[in-house]
């Protein structure tokens, strides 16, 4: 008979799970004397027991703190104003200097600007 019985059936192995690669040591760069004489500079006389990356010229530049706050009050900062613009319609105009006073924005551009807000 035709019928699909489990003893005719006939099923597909289960396909494989996917594991994550390890980075081999190997692979992995390494500092030219330059770079390293760089980097022995930058850390001359921090004490690494009470200073840490986020004080660092490096972390104020990245997130673009202001004179008067710490990275960390600036990072807090901007997380909230990503809330704000999250959780009004019209949100996405907080991520613009002037608002988009014109009105030149396109639903597009609305939506583009408040997907970024998502994903960071």
């Amino acid at each position: 008979d035709g019928s699909n019985s489990p003893e005719r059936m006939q099923l597909d192995p289960p396909l494989p799970t996917p594991t994550p690669k390890s980075p081999s040591r190997s692979n992995k760069r390494k500092r030219t004397s330059g770079q390293e004489d760089r980097r022995q500079r930058e850390f001359e006389g921090v004490d690494p027991s009470t200073s840490v990356w986020w004080e660092s010229d490096d972390a104020r530049d990245l997130f673009g703190a202001k004179e008067n706050e710490t990275v960390r009050q600036c990072v807090t900062r901007r997380l909230e104003l990503f809330d704000e613009v999250m959780s009004s319609i019209e949100g996405w105009r907080l991520l613009l200097d002037d608002g988009d006073e014109n009105d030149r924005c396109t639903i597009c551009d609305q939506d583009a600007l408040t997907k970024k807000a998502i994903a960071i």
